[in-house]
């Protein structure tokens, strides 16, 4: 199960069960089968969440959260401060544990907006890539290294080939129609 959030008034997501599927897809070809809760935030959000959980100032692009590593969340831990993030998506109540998922990728629409603007590319594509990013985190994926690094972006490339980046025919859009075109 992957559920998808957006948390900054205004932005959009057409085409949102063709970009889940696409996840849900990619999830396999790395063979996660965990529940997956997607939230896409401003930077305000995100880096709240960098320097609690990661100790590190500011915005960032993508965080990921892997719970499933020591078998799932504890709620009783997560309360207590154990590096899993809180929850705190407005009006929304804590789920039941069934519903509690294995990981929760947070991404940066602020930041995913300057990124894109820098790598040339829209802000749904940039979007797609760091939400991609983010599952292969949680798949084992590491960016420590140079090569790691290679080897992540390339893999993120041949997701978004997938998809129809190549052809420019993703079936989804994600945008602030105020503020941004995407």
């Amino acid at each position: 199960m992957i559920r998808l959030f957006v948390q900054p008034e205004g932005w959009r997501v057409h085409g949102r069960e063709e970009l889940l599927a696409w996840l849900r897809a990619e999830a396999e070809r790395e063979r996660w089968r965990g529940a997956l809760d997607l939230v896409l935030v401003g930077d305000e959000h995100i880096s709240e969440l960098n320097e609690r959980w990661l100790g590190h100032e500011g915005p960032t692009d993508v965080l990921a959260f892997d719970y499933s590593a020591h078998g799932g969340p504890d709620r009783d831990e997560t309360a207590a401060g154990d590096g899993a993030p809180e929850f705190d998506l407005p009006g929304s109540e804590p789920a039941p544990d069934d519903d509690f998922p294995d990981a929760d990728i947070y991404v940066s629409l602020d930041t995913a907006v300057s990124q894109a603007a820098d790598y040339e590319c829209t802000v749904t594509e940039e979007v797609s890539r760091l939400l991609l990013h983010g599952l292969l985190h949680v798949a084992g994926w590491r960016d420590l290294t140079a090569a790691e690094r290679r080897a992540i972006t390339e893999r993120e490339d041949q997701g978004l080939a997938r998809a129809g980046r190549e052809a420019g025919v993703l079936t989804w859009r994600i945008w602030n129609p105020v503020e941004h075109r995407g």
